[in-house]
């Protein structure tokens, strides 16, 4: 048996093992162990400075093989180096926040394939016009608006969270400065998708907030602007807060767009959704998914 050039270097005392051997005893590869040390996770014990050849502990078997089980749910490298830098206690607390999160998105998926499997038995244009059934269609003209702005890139888990906290800081902006529209007039903010929004695709994303006029000598909020929308006609159809989830959601989508299909028109702008309503009321009226068209 031909010796392991690897090993040419050490000694019959030295306890390090080669990265074949650490390999082989981790159930990894030598290919995963490289990429596990770009990223930082598990660091070679030594490099021979002459051959660039990578040694390991046997005291690192451990963390290669929870990095190894970590990957087995799918979790990012990234969240692994976070949850491995915190002491037990954490990391459990980590890892069941994280396995909250994958069960949430399964659901998610779950809906999705079902989803689609509705769409493929129903050939998808007798589900458009079910959708077009269930999902009433209005069409409305819209005035031009001067609109506080601020335009972010992110995926649909970030969604929810980022849109209140963005609205939030940018009608308290608006509100500090007299120039909230929203006081008396029942004007809508929305948020306009100028990119698909999942998973693996990050938008962008812009919450808008209607403004009486504009300050051009106040302090904007960081990364804010205020821009004219212009004059519309939009095509809508309305839900409510419990509506707004996934995949009634998608449905509406669908709806309204079989509807501009069906009359003919082409999408001017970008699609949106525009709040108006009270959140303590989740089955009343509170969002109109809107398409400019011409």
């Amino acid at each position: 048996m031909t010796a392991d050039p690897m090993s040419e270097d050490l000694s019959p005392l030295d306890p390090l093992l080669t990265i074949s051997s650490f390999a082989r005893l981790s159930r990894l590869t030598p290919k995963a162990l490289r990429l596990y040390e770009a990223c930082g996770l598990l660091l070679p014990a030594r490099v021979d400075a002459h051959s660039s050849y990578r040694y390991y502990s046997p005291a690192q078997l451990e963390r290669a093989r929870t990095i190894a089980l970590l990957r087995q749910l799918e979790m990012p490298l990234s969240e692994i180096g976070i949850l491995l830098a915190l002491p037990p206690l954490s990391r459990r607390a980590r890892l069941a926040q994280f396995w909250e999160r994958a069960e949430e998105q399964h659901a998610k998926r779950r809906a999705l394939s079902e989803y689609l499997f509705e769409y493929t038995l129903n050939q998808g244009a007798e589900m458009t016009t079910q959708a077009t059934q269930t999902y009433p269609i209005h069409e409305r003209p819209m005035p031009a608006q001067t609109v506080l702005t601020s335009t972010r890139r992110l995926k649909v888990a970030e969604l929810p969270p980022l849109i209140q906290s963005t609205y939030q800081e940018l009608q308290g902006w608006a509100a500090a400065h007299g120039l909230d529209a929203e006081a008396g007039s029942g004007a809508e903010w929305f948020v306009i998708y100028h990119g698909p929004v999942n998973e693996r695709e990050d938008g962008p994303v812009e919450v808008c907030i209607p403004l009486t006029g504009a300050d051009s000598s106040a302090a904007l909020p960081e990364g804010a602007s205020i821009r004219s929308e212009p004059a519309r006609r939009e095509l809508y159809t309305t839900l409510s807060l419990n509506q707004l989830q996934f995949p009634e959601l998608l449905g509406a989508y669908d709806a309204v767009a079989a509807a501009i299909q069906a009359r003919g028109l082409t999408p001017s702008l970008d699609c949106r959704e525009s709040y108006f309503g009270d959140p303590s009321q989740p089955d009343a009226p509170f969002c109109h998914i809107a398409f400019p068209v011409t």
